[in-house]
């Protein structure tokens, strides 16, 4: 960020001339929160009285952080350690100046945050006072415009003021919520930890009973494939006896016809028996006839 009036001097004399603010710290303190922390001088005799408000401006936009409670305890006084802490109204968004002003009296504006500067001294404005013919000539119009902005200034100063005190509450309940939450988070790790154990617990238990599945599937892959061989052994011997029963039928066929040949044999055997038989009768008879036939004389 540049500024007419901000300049960055590395020195630990008091910077003479107009009042300066000797810049310790600009920075975030958390996610909502800037910290300013430096030290006054010169300020003389100039009013210190009014509310710090940090004034961050984004383009056409400007966002006004109140102190928090929690701040400064009194005005800034000159040569003394003075510290603030500002806090978002809503969600914080990116700037491009950053101003710290204390009422209409002084107006610092400020580097970046975090800048890496060991030390800044940077210049204070304060608003020009008019001379005396100024004042006299000034219109009882302006007066009464001065007088309206002062009240109005008072009412802002007032809301600003119940804004903080329910920041305060907000920040109270915020506080009591995240204990709340920590110990349900603290809950919900225990609960994690025990569906954890219970997990562990269940899968070594899912490990063994498959460690078991497996030796009992291997098992009976092991008496699949001794079936397997017996149930070939007795294909085997199904096949041999298969083959022993086709030879036998041959065999038997074989016999079939040697017993028909046999029969046939036998029939032709009788048949020439009886044919024997009856040239044996006739041979006989013949016999008996030339052995009774007389002999011529």
């Amino acid at each position: 960020m540049t500024s007419d009036y901000a300049r960055g001097v590395a020195s630990d004399d008091q910077v003479p001339g107009p009042p300066t603010f000797e810049l310790k710290r600009f920075d975030w303190l958390t996610p909502d929160q800037l910290g300013v922390t430096g030290t006054f001088r010169g300020l003389g005799e100039t009013p210190t009285e009014a509310s710090p408000v940090l004034v961050l401006h984004e383009g056409e936009s400007v966002h006004r952080l109140p102190a928090i409670s929690d701040g400064p305890d009194a005005p800034p006084e000159d040569g003394q350690v003075w510290e603030a802490a500002f806090a978002w109204q809503d969600a914080p968004v990116a700037f491009d100046v950053a101003e710290l002003e204390l009422g209409d009296a002084l107006v610092v504006e400020l580097p970046d945050p975090g800048a890496k500067q060991r030390r800044l001294v940077l210049e204070v404005r304060t608003p020009s006072k008019p001379d005396a013919t100024d004042e006299r000539a000034a219109s009882v119009g302006a007066q009464i415009d001065l007088l309206a902005a002062q009240e109005e200034l008072r009412d802002v100063r007032v809301e600003l003021e119940q804004t903080q005190a329910e920041l305060t509450r907000a920040r109270d309940d915020l506080s009591a919520e995240r204990e709340r939450r920590a110990g349900d988070s603290e809950r919900f790790r225990d609960g994690l930890a025990k569906v954890k154990e219970s997990a562990e617990e269940a899968l070594a238990a899912e490990q063994l009973a498959t460690r078991g599945l497996e030796a009992d599937l291997q098992a009976a892959r092991d008496a699949v494939g001794a079936s397997d061989a017996e149930l070939q052994t007795l294909r085997e011997q199904l096949d041999a006896a298969e083959s022993e029963r086709l030879t036998l039928r041959e065999r038997v066929t074989q016999l079939e016809t040697a017993a028909e040949e046999s029969e046939r044999l036998r029939a032709q055997l009788k048949e020439a028996g009886d044919t024997i038989g009856q040239a044996r009768n006739d041979a006989e008879r013949l016999l008996d006839r030339l052995t009774t036939v007389p002999e011529k004389k």
